[in-house]
């Protein structure tokens, strides 16, 4: 789909968010989005939105983020967890 085919009139101020729960069923995908509560300061992980998607957008959608990651990872390089250890990049060959 082309760029100046999308209408982004609708877009919210948008939310932060590094909290992903992926459901499915035989008709659709759910991923629930948030931020993760933080034990220390005894806050809970707070969902902010819900994406529903056919089978079909959940694979548009992994297949967009696999493509942003590998040039992320050109660019900047391997991706690392807040204790620098790097986060491998599974296939869904190897969830299987």
């Amino acid at each position: 789909m082309a760029e100046e085919d999308v209408d982004w009139s609708h877009l919210g101020a948008g939310e932060y968010a590094n909290y992903f729960l992926v459901e499915h069923d035989f008709v659709a995908f759910y991923l629930d989005c948030g931020q993760l509560g933080d034990s220390e300061q005894k806050t809970t992980t707070k969902v902010y939105s819900r994406i529903i998607t056919t089978p079909v957008g959940a694979r548009r959608l992994l297949d967009t983020l696999s493509k942003a990651l590998a040039v992320y990872k050109r660019r900047f390089g391997e991706i690392r967890d807040e204790n620098g250890i790097i986060v491998s990049g599974d296939t869904e060959e190897n969830l299987e």
